[in-house]
């Protein structure tokens, strides 16, 4: 997705070539190839969206004020119509096959904007967790990753930084 600038989302260039080649009426190889590219182009955009959607989550930003949520649905959206009108036009040629992969993936993405946006929780309701108790503190939660205690983990950490430090 090229970002015009912070609020406004254009839709990837690659749609408006696929149209012009819809309405010249291309070979339907020729035809395949950029619609190929411009799911390539949309499902790029579905990930480095989530992943800004998430980053604004840690950034205490709800991540759907702006409507990111519902344009890039929208978008992919009208990229599976448009690869139905390629795949009407390819049908019965090798692409074909290409047409329907690249149609999976914009379903599997259009599910991916639904599961995969992060949650908005409010500062409150983290704190409302902390206070009832219901997290778990950073030292026993890499304890955890690492696979042994908390005391355990702690004395490597001080081991590490001593180390760290006779180096310099």
């Amino acid at each position: 997705m090229i970002v015009a600038s912070p609020d406004v989302y254009v839709f990837p260039p690659g749609l408006a070539r696929v149209r012009e080649l819809l309405a010249a009426d291309a070979p339907p190889d020729r035809l395949v190839g950029e619609f190929i590219e411009y799911a390539k182009q949309v499902s790029a955009s579905v990930h480095k969206t989530l992943t800004g959607a998430s980053s604004r989550v840690w950034a205490k930003t709800k991540p759907d004020d702006d409507g990111t949520q519902d344009q890039l649905r929208a978008m992919v959206k009208q990229a599976a119509a448009v690869g139905r009108e390629v795949l009407g036009r390819a049908d019965g040629t090798p692409a074909a096959a290409r047409v329907r992969r690249a149609l999976e993936i914009l379903d599997i993405e259009q599910q991916n904007i639904v599961t995969g946006w992060p949650e908005w929780v409010s500062q409150e309701e983290i704190h409302a967790d902390i206070a009832a108790g219901r997290f778990t503190p950073v030292d026993e939660a890499f304890a955890q990753i690492a696979g042994m205690s908390v005391d355990d983990w702690n004395r490597y950490v001080e081991d590490h930084k001593a180390k760290r430090e006779g180096r310099r």
